[in-house]
């Protein structure tokens, strides 16, 4: 999955990593924001699980050659208590990922030249 964020990153900049690799420094702010942004996701569900004391799998992140990632499988390794619990272990996830996103928005206009 990084490897193809790395790819993704660089086809927005309209490069291809494979054919010229020592381009991967121009593409690493896409990349990793890219990939942060998932892992943040993950990240969030696995603070809810723990405050509600819910084991889960490691995730399982799943790659895709036009969006970087298509995110992660993560399972649940023993029930929820109730439902509540399961509401907030899955909001938690999108949650993150929208407050990370506004980071790397803000990042991105810091960083850039135009």
């Amino acid at each position: 999955s990084v490897l193809t964020c790395f790819e993704v990153g660089a086809a927005v900049q309209g490069a291809d990593i494979f054919l010229k690799p020592e381009l991967w420094i121009e593409t690493w702010p896409i990349s990793l924001g890219i990939f942060g942004i998932q892992v943040a996701h993950e990240i969030g569900h696995r603070i809810a699980a723990a405050l509600h004391k819910v084991k889960l799998s490691p995730p399982f992140f799943v790659p895709n050659e036009q969006l970087g990632t298509f995110g992660a499988v993560t399972n649940f390794e023993e029930n929820t208590p109730n439902r509540n619990a399961l509401l907030d272990i899955a909001a938690a996830g999108p949650a993150v990922s929208l407050f990370a996103s506004l980071v790397t928005l803000v990042l991105g206009f810091l960083i850039s030249n135009s």
